[in-house]
């Protein structure tokens, strides 16, 4: 979708999805600006309160749009105002039609259109990732169909089948090797509540996106093995937000270890609140501790209201203390320290901010 506050706006639609290509000027009105009554004042809060949540004013490019487009005032003065960052950039934007699209027609589009290739976009967003299979989704319900089925004609349409898919898949190895988007920075696949979403999409946009340092997976149910995949294919990942994680399989639960992640030797950032994880019983030794397969370079983590898996129990004090000592760059931890423990640990560590 479109929005009208951002000039040079365009998309092209084929093969199922959406592209949009946005630009980050905004459309000025001419118009004056009334000076705003009390009820405007508090309708203006409210906006603020709706895009950005209690704490603090998150940077989302999507809040910062929404302001623009729900009060003249909030564009015309309050951007100005210290406090707010106005960071919008280039996005490439991709949706599924109504009734779904193929990654291999994704990734196509991707490669043919050239104006996002020439245009050097930062950022990239993924709407509706459980639409997008790996083919139109035909092909998979014929195999699921054929299953058990004993006739000669039944066995050789199975077959051709999965003669399919390997072409399709050959065809999307081709195609990320070919085509790779240097110059994305971040990718937001996330939701707004919790959906269970196949690997074969990130694990495959993970591989066309070799400089990416951010992404987003917050509420997708998922394998784990897509942390070990951006790790490892994207050696200069520095945030991992995945809010929400939930356990429905025995892969899709986060190790308190952060062994997912133990080939991500630039992670500075790792956001995972209301989360459940796994927990490993060798943190509790002396020389291990909460994310140490990825502590190298951690400056800021966020787990508030992190539980175990299954038992529901927060997680122990004695982790959460005991993390904060074997982290020397830690700067900023979110997370549900007892104000006990937090100002046991200021004392300890004066360097880092503590939040609940």
């Amino acid at each position: 979708m479109a929005v009208p506050q951002l000039r040079s706006s365009s998309k092209r639609s084929f093969g199922g999805e959406t592209l949009s290509s946005k630009s980050v000027e905004h459309v000025i009105h001419e118009e004056e600006v009334v000076e705003e009554e009390e009820d405007e004042i508090h309708k203006r809060k409210q906006v603020f309160k709706s895009c950005f949540g209690d704490n603090e004013l998150r940077e989302t490019q999507d809040g910062l749009i929404t302001l623009t487009l729900v009060s003249k005032q909030v564009y015309n003065k309050d951007r100005k105002q210290p406090g707010i960052e106005w960071k919008i950039v280039p996005t490439i934007e991709i949706r599924p039609r109504q009734q779904g699209g193929s990654t291999l027609a994704l990734l196509q589009q991707l490669c043919n259109h050239h104006n996002i290739l020439r245009y050097p976009h930062t950022h990239m967003r993924v709407y509706d990732v459980h639409k997008i299979t790996r083919s139109s989704g035909q092909i998979e319900n014929a195999i699921i169909r054929s299953i058990g089925r004993s006739q000669p004609e039944d066995a050789t349409k199975q077959q051709r089948n999965i003669d399919e898919l390997q072409d399709e898949g050959r065809a999307m190895a081709d195609i990320t090797k070919s085509c790779p988007f240097d110059s994305i920075l971040s990718l937001d696949m996330s939701y707004s509540k919790p959906m269970v979403v196949p690997m074969i999409l990130p694990n495959i946009l993970i591989k066309i996106l070799p400089n990416l340092r951010e992404i987003n997976l917050s509420h997708i149910c998922t394998s784990t093995d897509v942390l070990y995949n951006v790790s490892n294919q994207c050696p200069y990942l520095e945030k991992v937000t995945w809010n929400n994680i939930r356990y429905y399989t025995n892969d899709a639960c986060v190790g308190m270890s952060g062994w997912d992640m133990r080939t991500a030797k630039n992670l500075k950032e790792i956001i995972m609140d209301n989360s459940e994880f796994q927990f490993d019983l060798d943190i509790i030794r002396k020389d291990r501790f909460l994310f140490y397969c990825c502590s190298n370079a951690l400056e800021r983590v966020s787990i508030s209201n992190a539980t175990r898996y299954i038992l529901n129990n927060p997680l122990p004090q004695s982790v959460l203390i005991n993390f904060v000592r074997n982290v020397p760059t830690l700067r900023w931890f979110r997370s549900d320290l007892t104000e006990e423990s937090k100002n046991m640990l200021r004392l300890e560590r004066p360097d880092i901010e503590f939040l609940n």
